[in-house]
This record gives C-alpha cells, structure tokens and sequence, in this order.
C-alpha cells in the first residue's frame, strides 16, 4: 500500500508546483460559486418570494456554495482524460507488466488531486463566500457528521463511475465522447444546479433512485436536514449499495481481453499561404472522420451535454417562471446565441491553441518558427476542428425555435443585427482563446488560464443583471464574454444592460473586430519573447 500512497502524495505535490495555477483555479472556482449564488437569487426576486416550496433563499444559497464545494473537488474528465492518455500512448501496457494495480493507481492518484484541490479550492472558497452571503450551519450536529460520511461516499462513487466511463473507452478507442456524457448525467441527475425537489414528478422520483443523487443531491439534503434520521441511514446504505454495484476490476480485464492490441515579397507569401490552407483544412478533416462511429458519437455526447444544460434551465423557469427578467424563449434565444458564436469561434482557436503549451514544452514550436509559413495560420488551419458540430446541430435549431416563438417583432434591421453580432462574437471568442494560447510563449504554461475562461464563460448562458456588480465589469471589459451573448441579445430585444446601457448594441458589434487587432498585437508580442526550447 505505500507505493499508492505515494502516488497520492506525487500527486498532490506535482499540483503545487506551479503557483500561477493554484491562484487561478481559485478565482476561477470564486466566479462558479458566485454565479450560482447569483442565479438563486435571481429566481427567487422573479416571484418576489424568500420561501419556495417550503425552502428558503438562505438554504438554497447554502445548498449552491456546498453543490460547488462537493462537486468542485472531484475532476470526473480527468480520470476519464488520464485513461484515454494511457490507451492512446500505449502507457497501459506499461502498467499492466507492473505488480501494480491499474485501478488502484487512478484511485490514489485522485486522491491526491482532491486533497489538492481541497486544501487549495474547496476551503478557500467556502470560506471566503460563506462571509460574503452567509452560509447555514448544519441542521444537527447529526446531520454534520452525516455530511462528511455522504462526501466520502459521493467522491468514492464519482471515482468508480468516472473509472468505469474511462474504462469503456477500450471499445471505442476514444475518450472523448464519454467524458461528455458522464458530465451531461451529472449536470441534470446529481442535483448541481438544481435540486430534486424543484424537478417535477415523475422526473424527481426516478433522479432521486439514481446513483448521480448521491454525488451532490443526498449530501447537501443531509446537510439542509432535509431528511430524517431514518432517511439517512436508508440512503446512506442505498449509495454504499450503488458503490458496490459499480464494477471494478472487470471491465479492465474483458476490455484487455477483446482488446489485446492498440494503436498508438509579402503579397506572394500571401498567395501562397492561401493555396495551402485549404489543404492543411481538408488533411486534418479527413484525420478526424477517419473513425466515423466515434466522431459521431462524440457529437452526440456533445448535445447530450449541453441538451442536460438547456434542461435544467427549462426546469428551473418551469418553476419560477422567469430570470432576472428573460422568459423562457428569450433565454433559450440567449443559450443559441452563446452556444454557436462560441463554437464557430473555438472550431479556429481552441485545441490548437490549448496544445499550444506542449508544442512549447517539448520545444515542437521551434519547427514551426523555420517554416516558411506563418505558425498561427498553420497551427489553426492544420487543426482546424470540425468537432464543434455538435455544437451548431443543437444551437441552430434551437435558435430557429427560439427566434419564432420570442415575443419580438423582427424585421431586416434586427435581423441584420443579429448576424453581425453572431460575426462580431465569433471573432472575439477566437481572440480571447488566441491570447490565452500565445501566454505560453512567454510562460510555457497557459492552460491553466483556460479554466478561468471557461468559468465565466459558463456565466454568460444567463442574463447578465442577475450577476454583482463586480462580475458585470469583469464581463465586460477583463474577461468580455458578456459581449458574446447576454449584451447583444439584450441589446437586440430591448433588455437593459448594465453599465452599456444605450451603448450596448454599438459595442457588441465593435468588440469583435477590436479583439482581433488586440489579439493579433498579443501574438507578435508573445512570439517575440519566445525564447525556444532551450529556455
């Protein structure tokens, strides 16, 4: 047992290496938490209530800082990714010749990342939103203890349900698409968002019977005094019940079994570039639909994804009616919008840009400085990502919907306004992702800044209004994801935009092309700090 012991503690150690990294995952968490908060908030000021079905606004913020916390210190995509890593490099060969267990390694290995991310995330957070909103004590000093036995309980089954997804990926050759659905069950089952006892029936019956509940739901109910003593010792057994019903070591060995092997003048510049890059695009689209059933799997996972998203927001406006203001198709509008402005922008930038740092770190990047090509266009057109089709195949029919059923009425003007904004959001989401990319030129470490993005990011799926005052600002100027959904499409409708006001629709179609030159500027600067692979 000391060899995984140490595992965990590599593990942990190896997270603290980098401080840069430490800081941001805890502003990034600090932004998560605050939204949810927020979000609550804002449901409850809609009907103009503190008590909703017997729950109060000071339990549901509690129940959204604790749902933050408990989900928080667990990474599912990161069991699933480091299997996915070990099939596709051939690493679990390795591991299989070791008097180890493979298993049993992932398992000590997340145990280090979550004594990491609690002491460096978890805590911090709670602590810090706990004195900003308040936050309730446990219901009993019963209940409180209870709480920490259905934490340990929510992480082990987390780990066997990420472990058996990972697994999975011995059949499909791709971990991808699984990591997608695991998190698309987690966002609607385990009651992240929103808890059961706002779903209607017969939904709320069957989540509360899946093993999902347990991950977030059960525990923060335990926490609330939400159930019974009875009540807890019945389900506390019931989710000992799941774990136990979680294979283990089998999967491993009939996939091993099935699979024994795995498979690893500038102007005249100008020209040029523009002949090659269409075939750098139609080389790199051909290597993606090379498997064709896992490419459109992955889709699928994709809009189960953010179809699980889409549906808790339908839930809770099922329930309260209206955000911040927005009716339902007003947000589903909201949800397009930022759905494939985001896509059309990343499918340019973001995995070219995200394996950027190790293109760095293996010191790859240098052979790109002697083409004579330019390494941005090369890194986006050679990697230019088709992935993100699963993306629009949701959000352009939703948007169709969303645009006829609004209570607007639309004529070429507004029309006219909603492409350009659609253009002007691409172009800065491919902008941010570049910036952020090019920070590992200078840092050789970047991607950790992704997690900030990605957090407000995730914000920017709800109206603007219903965030503090101090989370606008950053939306709109550090950060300026808002004007790439809530301020354009509140601008379009009429809606009130904080701190823009009248500005709102001129702004939104200028950020774009504004961004591209900033980030165009970063990159030229970044590039000439580069100091190659020998440092």
């Amino acid at each position: 047992m000391s060899a995984y012991f140490a595992f965990a503690r590599s593990s942990f150690h190896s997270q603290l290496a980098y401080r840069n990294e430490v800081w941001a995952n805890i502003f990034g968490k600090l932004v998560q938490v605050f939204a949810r908060v927020a979000i609550w908030q804002a449901a409850y000021a809609g009907i103009g209530g503190i008590v909703v079905d017997g729950v109060s606004l000071q339990q549901m913020v509690t129940y959204a800082l604790l749902g933050g916390a408990v989900m928080g210190a667990t990474r599912p995509e990161r069991i699933i990714g480091e299997i996915g890593r070990s099939l596709k490099t051939g690493d679990i060969a390795v591991w299989l010749l070791k008097p180890l267990s493979y298993p049993l390694y992932l398992f000590a290995n997340e145990c280090g990342s979550f004594g990491y991310r609690l002491m460096t995330q978890v805590i911090p957070t709670i602590a810090f939103t706990a004195l900003f909103y308040g936050m309730l004590p446990p219901a009993t000093l019963f209940d409180g203890l209870m709480f920490i036995a259905f934490w340990a309980l929510s992480f082990t089954l987390l780990f066997l349900m990420s472990a058996l997804f990972g697994l999975i990926a011995f059949w499909l050759m791709t971990s991808f698409s699984l990591d997608w659905i695991l998190g698309a069950l987690l966002q609607l089952f385990s009651g992240l968002l929103i808890p059961f006892w706002f779903f209607p029936e017969p939904l709320a019956t069957i989540a509360r019977h899946l093993p999902f509940a347990w991950v977030v739901y059960y525990p923060n109910a335990v926490y609330l005094g939400r159930l019974s003593a009875a009540d807890v010792w019945l389900h506390l057994g019931l989710g000992l019940a799941w774990a136990a019903l979680v294979p283990r070591r089998r999967p491993l060995a009939v996939a091993l079994r099935l699979h024994p092997h795995h498979r690893a003048g500038r102007l005249i510049v100008l020209i040029h570039h523009l002949r090659v890059l269409p075939l750098l695009v139609r080389m790199h689209v051909r290597s993606q639909m090379e498997y064709r059933g896992a490419f459109w799997l992955d889709r699928l996972a994709q809009i189960l994804s953010y179809g699980s998203v889409f549906a808790t927001i339908g839930i809770m406006l099922a329930r309260f009616d209206t955000l911040g203001g927005w009716t339902w198709p007003e947000l589903a509008l909201l949800f397009s919008f930022q759905l494939l402005a985001y896509s059309l922008g990343a499918a340019m930038s973001f995995v070219q840009l995200r394996d950027l740092e190790e293109l760095v770190r293996l010191g790859t990047f240098d052979t790109l400085l002697v083409r004579p090509f330019s390494p941005w266009a090369y890194l986006v057109f050679s990697g230019l990502n088709i992935g993100y089709a699963g993306h629009v195949i949701l959000a352009v029919p939703l948007m169709g919907w969303a645009v006829q059923s609004v209570d607007f009425a639309w004529s070429v003007w507004s029309a006219s306004f909603l492409i350009a904004a659609l253009l002007s959001a691409t172009l800065l989401t491919a902008a941010l992702i570049t910036m952020i990319g090019a920070t590992a030129l200078i840092w050789v470490r970047s991607n950790h800044l992704f997690s900030i993005f990605f957090g407000f990011w995730e914000l920017t799926r709800y109206p603007l209004n219903i965030f503090p005052g101090s989370i606008q600002t950053i939306l709109i100027t550090a950060v300026p994801l808002a004007l790439t959904s809530s301020v354009p499409v509140g601008a379009l409708l009429g809606k009130p935009i904080p701190i823009l006001g009248d500005w709102a629709g001129p702004v939104a179609l200028a950020a774009g092309p504004i961004w591209v030159s900033i980030s165009i500027a970063y990159w030229r600067y970044a590039t000439g700090k580069y100091q190659g692979a020998g440092g």
